[in-house]
């Protein structure tokens, strides 16, 4: 069933294009391997959690015969939001496919509810990975920075934004100035 209603779909955009003088098929549909139907779901998903309807949103989401990362990402955030980091954990401990949007927002749910070691903890667990952090998984994971947070922890994450680039980006500059502060090294902060 999936199949064919993807050929639909890649026949439609052929068609839609071939109409219109671009004798090309969207490659985007086809790289990713667009399913309508995850598509429909994750609009209805949305829909509810837009309404703070979570029970529904769950109830959908447990029905749903194919999630993809943008579905489990939905939830991971929903949870998040109502506080409810173990269910968001669970979560993101089963997805098969994580990107650096899954692992960002799961940093940014420990930094928000004042959990910046757990945040750290779990930034060390994506490095392992082959996923590369960017410029909002810096400044979201500074931002949950405390007194808690040591001197050490603030550094190396300063070494890592300079090695991956972004010690120019005006959000993770600030952030970074923030945490230094936070983290009684305001010696640091000066240098920036």
């Amino acid at each position: 069933m999936r199949n064919s209603n993807a050929v639909v779909v890649i026949k439609r955009l052929y068609c839609a294009h071939s109409k219109y003088g671009m004798n090309l098929v969207d490659a985007r549909a086809i790289k990713t391997a667009f399913d309508p139907e995850t598509s429909r779901y994750n609009f209805q998903l949305k829909d509810f959690l837009r309404r703070n309807q979570i029970s529904e949103a769950r109830q959908l989401f447990d029905q749903m015969p194919r999630k993809n990362t943008c579905s489990i990402n939905m939830m991971i955030s929903c949870y998040l939001k109502s506080g409810n980091l173990s269910y968001a954990r669970e979560l993101f401990d089963n997805m098969g496919d994580r990107t650096a949007v899954s692992w960002t927002i799961l940093i940014g749910g420990y930094a928000q509810h004042n959990q910046p070691m757990e945040a750290f903890n779990l930034y060390v667990e994506m490095l392992r990975t082959d996923i590369k952090p960017d410029h909002i998984t810096f400044a979201t994971l500074l931002s949950g920075c405390d007194e808690t947070t040591t001197k050490r922890d603030v550094c190396q994450v300063h070494a890592h934004i300079t090695r991956f680039g972004f010690e120019a980006d005006l959000a993770v500059c600030n952030s970074l100035l923030d945490s230094y502060c936070k983290s009684q090294n305001p010696d640091l902060a000066f240098f920036l």
